[in-house]
């Protein structure tokens, strides 16, 4: 699945927290945060340019809620 967002919508995207740009998150990104987030089935996340928090994608959709974000391991 692929976002609906042209890349240079995906350009101006930020982090609400940081706001850091944000990044389609690669093939092993992508299981680091299914592993941190156990329950979840997202197979899609937009991370920080640290790589410190994620956010999922929904039905080709960035969650860009708070409430949402993963932090990784690191406690960043």
């Amino acid at each position: 699945m692929t976002l609906p967002l042209s890349p240079q919508v995906l350009a101006q995207l930020r982090c609400p927290k940081t706001h850091q740009a944000l990044r389609l998150a690669s093939h092993d990104e992508v299981r680091l945060w299914q592993s941190i987030e156990t329950e979840t089935k997202t197979t899609q996340f937009l991370v920080t340019e640290d790589g410190a928090i994620a956010y999922p994608v929904e039905d080709g959709y960035p969650i860009l809620l708070l409430d949402r974000a993963l932090k990784n391991a690191d406690g960043h």
